[in-house]
């Protein structure tokens, strides 16, 4: 029986230290969408800014 729990609680362990890790992974794809799309606004941003400095010229 004792062994039994210990397989048990390694096994709960394990799980437990899985689902942090998809935290950390969803937390991190969170993190990298909104830089994606802080980035493509720079970028478009750079780029209006271009085209009217064009016209400009």
């Amino acid at each position: 029986m004792v062994f039994h729990t210990s397989s048990l609680e390694t096994i709960r362990r394990e799980i437990e230290e899985t689902n942090e890790e998809h935290v950390l992974v969803e937390l991190a794809k969170i993190e990298a969408i909104k830089e994606c799309g802080e980035t493509e606004a720079q970028m478009k941003e750079d780029n209006e800014l271009f085209w009217k400095r064009r016209e400009v010229t």
